[in-house]
């Protein structure tokens, strides 16, 4: 199942609004499908948010033990796919320095 993130993002507003304004807000309603796409797809942007800090700890933690003296102005990339790369990068300079 994919997910339109800004489309949940967009109804997450919605309900969180109806919701200061008032509980029984009766224009505002959320069906069953539109709160199981909220549900799923929040999970999927926190799964998403998890690997990205899990990427970037692993990243930072092989600078530091590898790479720092050689490199010493790297920085994490803000994405995801930067910091796989950067994490790619730096396991096959490993490798080859092992060889």
């Amino acid at each position: 199942m994919t997910f339109d993130h800004a489309k949940i993002l967009e109804l997450a507003e919605r309900h969180e609004l109806a919701v200061k304004l008032d509980k029984s807000a009766p224009d505002f309603h959320l069906s069953y499908d539109d709160m199981a796409v909220i549900a799923f797809g929040l999970r999927s942007l926190a799964n998403q948010e998890a690997a990205r800090a899990y990427a970037r700890r692993l990243a930072t933690a092989l600078w530091e033990k590898h790479w720092k003296i050689d490199a010493p102005e790297w920085q994490p990339l803000p994405d995801l796919m930067g910091l796989l790369t950067q994490i790619d990068n730096a396991t096959a300079g490993l490798r080859r320095a092992y060889d």
